[in-house]
């Protein structure tokens, strides 16, 4: 982190906010306590203020020299840990604990801190910080309170409005069982994840790991479905395939059509967000099949599936199957929903994506613009959805020779995906992908070749080497540093 921007989140972080420059001064002024080793637990409501914190505390304090350390579900005990690296430790530390919330889910972990707790306080010579949700203290003071009893220093810093994502401001506070409400944390998805990855753990605990009735099937839909969204969100594909896959093999004697219905067609969403169409083809018809038997044609449950099954059929380049079968679900918008629908503009959107893969440049355009304009009434300029139609959008400009009309809404799309999800992410790697295309028939071969080393890295990182859209990104470089004419986008 450079000293620009350490200071601009002092200002923005700290020193506009009363609440967390009253922690703040009292963490600084126990940190320099020449009376010996303190233990400090410091609660955030989101992942991303604990490594500014720690940066600040490092660059107010240069005589404490810095030691990470990163826990996780291996972990069994961090005593152990910290005597294997005391040689590296350096002389007048403080020790940054990050991850306690993923090693709280090893019982031996667990065990451990009550156990060596003296020890691990009395003995480590140092300052020690846990980094920490606001759940993991509610947690240990539950689960090992022998150990909680000897932290002494808390603190709580909440993230200010100003360094969230759009998408953290609009999180859903809750989630509703037949007879429960969960509480869920509204600003940190790591938190949110692991909230859930715990009620789910607890639920199949309390059903003996398989549920027996109606309504115990409907409490682990729900908890499964959500916790899969989560990680969809995340972009953890295997992470919610495997718990949806999970969550049908419980019990598929109790497990409703409906149900049933909901957990194929988020697989078959999950499989398209990980470019696996031959999987996402299979759920999303299966899905298709129930709810047209359970509806019928004249439903929203059917056109939702039906909608999805068109954009896998555009990504696969079936493109009059996908044309059919999105111009049929927006008939059934129009005939169920009086008056404008936000799914139908999704729907319209995918159409018109279809239209600009079968060269109607025109009739894509007019049915983006008016995706657009409705969209953003509905949702206002800074969402997701948003962004997709716009990315859509400038394609039609783009291929009728408005190249700066183009970059702009590519431009906006960028923005809105930065705002929402941060900046290393697929969403934007394919917005980074379609910009390469642009610059280079702009004749800007050398942003160009920027943006499609961005999209190339995210894609291998997330993808891997073997992807398809790692694969094309690759075939584009390699063409652009021979010189040779680009493939088709």
């Amino acid at each position: 982190m450079t000293d620009t921007e350490i200071n601009s989140n002092y200002d923005m972080f700290i020193a506009r906010n009363k609440e967390n420059k009253e922690q703040w001064d009292r963490l600084l002024f126990l940190l320099q306590d020449p009376e010996g080793t303190n233990v400090f637990w410091v609660n955030c409501d989101t992942e991303m203020i604990k490594k500014i914190l720690r940066d600040l505390v490092t660059e107010h304090l240069p005589a404490y020299k810095p030691f990470d350390v990163y826990l996780d579900q291996s972990f069994v005990s961090l005593t152990a840990y910290l005597r294997e690296q005391e040689k590296n430790i350096p002389t007048g530390s403080i020790i940054h604990v990050f991850g306690l919330e993923e090693a709280l889910n090893n019982l031996d972990f667990l065990h451990n801190l009550n156990f060596e707790r003296d020890t691990l306080f009395r003995d480590t010579p140092a300052n020690l910080i846990f980094w920490t949700d606001f759940d993991a203290g509610t947690l240990l003071m539950r689960k090992a309170y022998d150990f909680w009893s000897w932290v002494f220093f808390t603190f709580n810093f909440k993230t200010p409005d100003e360094l969230l994502t759009a998408r953290q401001k609009g999180f859903a506070e809750n989630l509703m069982l037949e007879d429960k409400e969960i509480v869920l944390p509204t600003k940190d998805s790591s938190g949110r994840i692991r909230h859930l990855e715990n009620e789910w753990l607890d639920f199949l605990h309390s059903v003996s790991g398989k549920p027996s009735s109606l309504k115990q099937m409907k409490d682990a839909v729900t908890i499964a479905m959500a916790l899969a969204r989560e990680y969809r969100n995340e972009e953890e594909y295997k992470k919610a395939i495997d718990i949806l896959i999970k969550l049908l093999e419980l019990n598929p004697n109790v497990i409703t059509e409906d149900n049933k219905g909901q957990v194929w067609n988020e697989l078959g969403l999950l499989y398209s967000g990980k470019a696996d169409y031959l999987n996402a083809k299979k759920y999303l018809e299966s899905a298709f099949e129930i709810v047209l038997k359970l509806y019928g044609r004249k439903s929203l449950n059917t056109a939702t599936v039906q909608s999805n099954l068109g954009a896998l059929y555009t990504d696969t380049e079936k493109y009059d199957k996908a044309k059919e079968i999105l111009e049929d679900a927006i008939k059934i918008y129009s005939e169920v929903y009086i008056g404008s629908h936000p799914n139908k503009a999704r729907d319209e959107s995918n159409l018109g994506t279809v239209y600009l893969h079968l060269r109607e440049y025109d009739k894509a355009k007019k049915i983006l613009e008016n995706a657009m304009n409705f969209s953003t009434k509905f949702y206002g300029e800074d969402h997701p959805i948003v962004a997709k139609i716009g990315s859509n959008l400038s394609i039609a400009y783009w291929e009728s020779g408005n190249l700066d009309k183009a970059k702009n809404l590519l431009q906006k799309a960028v923005n809105i995906i930065k705002n929402n999800y941060g900046d290393n992410n697929l969403r934007i790697a394919n917005q980074y992908n379609n910009l390469a295309f642009l610059f280079y028939d702009s004749s800007d071969k050398t942003l160009a070749k920027n943006y499609m080393l961005k999209a190339y890295e995210i894609f291998k990182n997330t993808l891997g080497d073997n992807n398809p859209k790692t694969q094309h990104c690759l075939s584009f470089l390699k063409n652009l540093e021979k010189n040779d004419p680009r493939p088709t986008p």
